[in-house]
């Protein structure tokens, strides 16, 4: 049986552990980016304490293919301490404000070598962090990545562009239709006054024949 010390010991822990907040991170889960441009990597987080100038923010990269992520920036104390080793020497910039709960990262000039997952962890003691935020990056050619605005104003037009031409279709044949219904009316007028309903065929013929 435990003694009384152990327990006490354990209680304390327990409700030490019930009194430690965790600080959430938000991070989109993918963005795509042109190659040759410049993106930024949002990150922002809620912590119930007040923000203080001892939290941090680290930002880590793991390559498409590489076994663990490797920490590329650093932000504390108001000061940005961003890597210098490749790949990212001097494409880095701080984007965020942390008293406005904002971890925010940009990245200059981005490559085809900047794929993969890229990890924001941000710290404000006494606040823990549950999981940090992944970015999953994708980077595509220039000139072959259409947004969702252009694949919805591409599908719009399109509609209209077939509108048009049924509204136009539609209109040529009623016309064309109301124009039949009254020539047939005068056809048959100029019929019946060239040839008097009590004509017998022959003369009919023969009046054609003369008017020939």
């Amino acid at each position: 049986m435990a003694s009384p010390r152990v327990l006490a010991l354990v209680l304390v822990a327990a409700l030490g552990l019930a009194q430690v907040s965790a600080v959430e991170v938000y991070t989109p889960s993918e963005l795509s980016v042109r190659n040759g441009t410049k993106v930024r990597l949002p990150c922002t987080f809620t912590s119930t304490e007040v923000i203080s100038s001892a939290a941090s923010v680290t930002w880590s990269f793991q390559a498409q293919g590489a076994p663990s992520a490797v920490s590329f920036f650093y932000y504390s104390n108001g000061k940005a301490y961003p890597g210098k080793d490749a790949p990212f020497k001097g494409r880095i910039s701080w984007a965020g404000d942390l008293y406005k709960n904002d971890a925010s990262i940009s990245i200059a000039d981005i490559q085809f070598q900047d794929i993969g997952t890229y990890i924001c962890d941000v710290r404000n003691s006494p606040d823990i962090v549950v999981t940090p935020g992944e970015i999953r990056l994708r980077v595509v050619e220039r000139g072959h990545d259409y947004s969702n605005r252009s694949i919805i104003c591409l599908a719009v037009g399109t509609v209209i562009l077939v509108l048009l031409v049924f509204i136009v279709i539609t209109d040529h044949l009623f016309w064309k239709e109301q124009k039949s219904k009254v020539l047939k009316p005068l056809a048959n007028t100029e019929n019946n006054q060239r040839f008097p309903s009590d004509c017998s065929r022959t003369t009919r013929l023969l009046y054609q024949n003369v008017r020939l």
